[in-house]
This record gives structure tokens, sequence and C-alpha cells, in this order.
């Protein structure tokens, strides 16, 4: 038997990243987003390293395979596969399951509707802004930023700038995720004179 059981795609997918039995119910109260798989799949794509991830998931989630036909196809152990797929679920549980609550479309318009760091409140994490991964990685690991509100407080007192190696790209696409103008502050006059 090769499917995984009798469940589809994406419900089955969900029920793993919401730890429940029933997400369509739990989660989404028996109506997922209208554009839940185009959420996944964008997501998706911010995860995948090679198109590692999105073979297996493939594999796994919509075709409803084993474990054990995905290493055959695959030519990888059966552990091997299984480390993938629990790779993919944790990052999806660490950094995009708000998103995965409210499909993409809807958290877009959260981002661009947010004036405030209130408005973001349940979402006050720095992973929810979709960064580039360079940014993500010097913001969280390096300056220890981790909710969107320090980021915003950082940004507009301009102590944003005393982070080693923060690029004016790497700082324009934080500004603009946070809809923050670079040129109100005098303090970022002589990076942006720079980089002209």
């Amino acid at each position: 038997m090769n499917k995984k059981n009798n469940k589809t795609y994406p419900e089955n997918f969900l029920d793993h990243i919401f730890g429940v039995e029933n997400a369509k119910e739990e989660i989404y109260g028996g109506r997922f987003p209208e554009d839940i798989e185009e959420t996944i799949q964008f997501l998706l794509s911010k995860v995948d390293d090679g198109s590692m991830y999105t073979n297996t998931f493939n594999l796994r989630y919509i075709e409803g395979l084993t474990l054990e036909r995905i290493a055959l196809n695959e030519g990888k152990t059966r552990m091997r596969i299984s480390q993938i797929i629990s790779s993919l679920e944790q990052k999806m549980i660490k950094y995009y399951k708000q998103i995965l609550k409210v499909g993409i479309k809807k958290w877009h318009e959260i981002i661009e509707n947010s004036k405030s760091p209130e408005a973001l409140e349940e979402y006050d994490n720095i992973s929810y802004l979709q960064l580039s991964v360079r940014a993500y990685n010097i913001l969280y690991y390096r300056a220890q930023i981790k909710t969107v509100t320090d980021l915003r407080n950082d940004l507009e007192s301009g102590s944003i700038l005393k982070i080693r190696n923060l690029g004016y790209r790497t700082l324009c696409e934080i500004s603009e995720k946070l809809g923050y103008d670079l040129s109100v502050n005098h303090m970022y006059d002589e990076i942006r004179e720079k980089n002209k």
C-alpha cells in the first residue's frame, strides 16, 4: 500500500504542521483559506534547498506515498527521507505556522495594513516578515533581534546601523517590509548618499 493515510492534500500536511487530527476543523473552523495550496507552495519555495524538499514533499503529501516507496523512488534510505520530511516540517512550524493559518493573501494584507507594532502583535516574530535568508540571519542570529517590535524600534532609532555587515540593500529590504521611509530619518542620510 503506497498511500500514507486516507486524508488527502493539503489536509494531511496541515494536520502534521499543527499537530492535530483534523486541522480543517480545529484550526480553520471547517474551511481552508482559498489560497491555502498556493500558500503552501510559496512557503515551500522559501525553505527549499535545491528542490530537495519540493520533490520529497510532492511524493509524500500530494501523491501520498509511504517513506519506503519515496526512498525507493529517490534512491535514498528510508531514514534519510524521514529526516528530509522532518526538517521541512520543523522549518514550516518554526517560521511560517502563522502564515499557514491565514493564507498568503491575508498575510500580505496584515503586513501592508500594519501601521504600528500593535497591529502585528499576534505575529510579532521577524520570521513572519519573509525576509531573505541573509537579512533574517543577520537580525536573528547576529543582532539577536527576534520580534517585529524590536526591529521597528531599532530601525526608527537608527541603532540598526550598529549591526556588523548590515549592508544598504539589506537595510532597504528591512525598511520596505516594515513600510518605513529611510529618508525621514537623518541618521540614514550618510548611508543613503553613499549608495546613490
